[in-house]
C-alpha cells in the first residue's frame, strides 16, 4: 500500500477523506473523525446493497511533502501500530483487531495514570525517574539531570519490574 499526494492542504485532504461515498453498489459515511497530530482516526459506515451495515475503524497516515499533502490508509484489521485511537471509537464499530484494541487501552491507561511529584516512574526504555513536576511531566534522574517526559514513554505500574 502506498501514499497517494496531491492535496493543497491540510483541511482539503480531510474534507476529502471523511464525506460521504455513494455508488451503485455501496454508500459509506463517517461516523465520527480525530485528528491525532497528522493521524486522522475514523470511524465508517458501510451500507452494501441487500446487506446489513457495517462499521470499521480507519486510520489515515497524512503528510506533507513537494507533492503537497497526501495519505496512506489503513484499517484495524490490519494492525495499526499507531495506539492513539479514541477509546469511544472501540465501542462504535465490532472488533477486528482485539490485540490491537488491547494496545490502544494500555496506552491511554499510559498516559491517563495519576502522578505527583515525589512518585518514581519507570519509562519504556527501562530507565527509572523521580517525578518533580507534573503538568508538563518532568523527571530527575539518579544523577538529578531533569527531563521532561512524554507520556506515552510511561509504563503501568503493573509493567515496572522491580528496581535490582
Amino acid at each position: 500500500m502506498g501514499w497517494l499526494f496531491g492535496y493543497s492542504s491540510r483541511r482539503l485532504l480531510i474534507e476529502h477523506l471523511t464525506r460521504p461515498y455513494t455508488t451503485a453498489e455501496l454508500t459509506q459515511k463517517c461516523l465520527a473523525r480525530y485528528c491525532s497530530g497528522n493521524n486522522l482516526w475514523v470511524v465508517f459506515e458501510q451500507c452494501r446493497k441487500d446487506r446489513e451495515p457495517t462499521r470499521f475503524i480507519g486510520l489515515f497516515l497524512m503528510r506533507n511533502s513537494k507533492d503537497g499533502w497526501g495519505y496512506k490508509d489503513l484499517s484495524e484489521s490490519m494492525g495499526p501500530y499507531e495506539v492513539t485511537c479514541p477509546l469511544s471509537f472501540l465501542a462504535m464499530a465490532p472488533p477486528a483487531n482485539p490485540e490491537w484494541r488491547e494496545s490502544v487501552r494500555a496506552y491511554h491507561r499510559r498516559v491517563r495514570q495519576k502522578l505527583k511529584v515525589g512518585d518514581s516512574i519507570r519509562l519504556t526504555n527501562g530507565q527509572f525517574y523521580t517525578v518533580v513536576e507534573t503538568a508538563p511531566l518532568v523527571g530527575s534522574d539518579a544523577q538529578g539531570v531533569r527531563w521532561r517526559i512524554p507520556r506515552r514513554m510511561l509504563t503501568l505500574p503493573d509493567e515496572a519490574s522491580p528496581v535490582l
